[in-house]
């Protein structure tokens, strides 16, 4: 079986889609005992990776909406 990519080389949806995969799995109990811990860390490494992203999202949108305030403020009397 091949390594799965590093989370941070796939697209936030790829990542996304996989952890519902996991999840699902999980959730269906087609997990063997063997391959729990497995799944388990995989998924906790994909969390942690898209709370991330999401975080630095959150910081660029702080740091740009300003500016986009100043400019919606051009041209005001």
């Amino acid at each position: 079986m091949n390594e799965p990519r590093p989370p941070s080389d796939l697209t936030y949806e790829e990542a996304m889609a996989e952890l519902d995969a996991i999840l699902a799995e999980l959730d269906r109990g087609q997990v063997d005992v063997d391959g729990l811990t497995a799944r388990l860390a995989r998924g906790v490494e994909l969390i942690e990776d898209l709370d991330a992203r999401i975080r630095r999202a959150r910081d660029d949108l702080d740091r740009i909406a300003p500016r986009l305030e100043e400019l919606g403020r051009v041209g005001e009397p």
